[in-house]
This record gives C-alpha cells, sequence and structure tokens, in this order.
C-alpha cells in the first residue's frame, strides 16, 4: 500500500510539474494567480526556448527588438524567414520568434533581462505594452521590490522576469523540443494557435492545466506556452 501511494504521489508531481496554469486575468492585474509566474523546480537545467514577440509602435524593426532582448540582430534575422533585413519596419501586430534562456530562478522559470525605462511609465505601461504581456505587472514589481501601482522614472533599470517554460520529462516522452510563450491578442484562440504551430489544442490544453469543458476561453495580453517539436532555430 505505502508503495502504491507513493507512485501515485511521484507520478503527479511528474504531471504537475509538466504542465503550467493559464492565468486569465488581466496584465496590469495586481493579483497572483496561478500561472501569473510559472514555477519550477531549483534543480532543474536552463534550457533554451523561445517567445513571441509583437511588434508594437515603439518597437518596429528587428534592430530595435534584437536590442531590447540584448540579441544579434542577424540570430533573429536568420530564424524569422519572413524578415529580410534587421532594418526593415514591420507592421504593427507582426510576430517575431525571439529565442531565449530560461532559467530557474528561485521558484520561478524565467527568462531575465534588464530594461532601461526611456521614459517615465507605469508598470502596467512597460509589462503590457513594451513586453506585450510576456510578463505581468505585478510580477514586475514583485521582481524589482515596487509597489505594483508605482510609476518609474526614465533611466531607470528594472529587471524583468518572462514567462518561460522547459520541457521536462512527460512533455520531452512526446517529443516536444521547446515550449513557446505566446501572448494573445483580440479575436485570438487555441485553435488558431495550434494551426500556427502546427499541435493540436489538446496538447496546449494539458501543457497550460486548461479544463477542455468547454472549450476554454483566451483574453488578450495573457499568455500560454504552445509545445513545439519543429526545431526552430
Amino acid at each position: 500500500m505505502m508503495i502504491y501511494v507513493w507512485f501515485l504521489t511521484c507520478f503527479w508531481f511528474s504531471l504537475s510539474s509538466s504542465q503550467q496554469y493559464y492565468d486569465k486575468t488581466l496584465c496590469s492585474s495586481g493579483t497572483n494567480k496561478p500561472g501569473t509566474r510559472y514555477t519550477c523546480r531549483s534543480s532543474r537545467n536552463p534550457c533554451e526556448t523561445f517567445l513571441v514577440y509583437r511588434v508594437n509602435d515603439k518597437f518596429r524593426t528587428i534592430a530595435r527588438i534584437s536590442s531590447l532582448f540584448s540579441i544579434d540582430s542577424d540570430i533573429i534575422v536568420s530564424i524569422n524567414h519572413n524578415v529580410s533585413a534587421s532594418s526593415q519596419v514591420l507592421e504593427t501586430g507582426h510576430e517575431v520568434l525571439v529565442p531565449v534562456l530560461c532559467s530557474c530562478t528561485g521558484e520561478f522559470s524565467q527568462a531575465n533581462f534588464t530594461y532601461r525605462v526611456t521614459e517615465d511609465a507605469a508598470l502596467s505601461e512597460i509589462a503590457c505594452g513594451v513586453f506585450v504581456g510576456l510578463v505581468k505587472s505585478i510580477a514586475l514589481a514583485e521582481e524589482n521590490r515596487l509597489a505594483e501601482n508605482n510609476n518609474v522614472v526614465a533611466g531607470s533599470l528594472l529587471r524583468v522576469p518572462l514567462r518561460c517554460a522547459c520541457p521536462d520529462n512527460l512533455s520531452g516522452s512526446d517529443g516536444v523540443k521547446f515550449l513557446v510563450t505566446y501572448p494573445f491578442v483580440e479575436r485570438d484562440y487555441t485553435l488558431k494557435v495550434g494551426k500556427k504551430f502546427n499541435v493540436s489544442v489538446e496538447e496546449i490544453w494539458k501543457a497550460n492545466h486548461m479544463d477542455p469543458s468547454p472549450t476554454p476561453t483566451v483574453f488578450p495580453n495573457t499568455t500560454i506556452l504552445v509545445p513545439s517539436r519543429t526545431n526552430l532555430s
């Protein structure tokens, strides 16, 4: 009986650690929910993965986006085959795949960056505008020990913990190479995302601990993890 209980405990831990939760609250929300920050075990090694960044008014070129993420622009151009040069001006909303190193920092799974604030702004403007919802403003506040409703002044240097996760043994056994962090926009839904990445909605729901009945509702400026079996680099 004890062996059976031990087996179930290990199985459940393996299952739960293979998934992250989808946080449907607003990017600007001051509330922590499961999925506000992805969690991890401290023994986990870093992994290379990807996130989707959307072009916006302040970041219209690969050169600007690569500077934001401190990545060589040639690397981003080589990954994004629909982009011809780092200086090309892209349409607002254009999706850019960005490679990142995902680490287990304390209890959280995140890609660690720094951002020099260019003008006085609320944390929500930085989290939801500059970083298009890849981090919630409350996580930005916690990482920098600031009040969530604080404004930050131009010149301030912020630590930015972008949400990411690494495939574990359960996902790896299915041939999953990456868990891509994907931020939703208006009129997005999981089937549409699945078609983009050639993955079933059931796999997306599983990776994000979504209840499949009824079909999950998703919201703009929130993120999910998309399992990918394709070599994206």
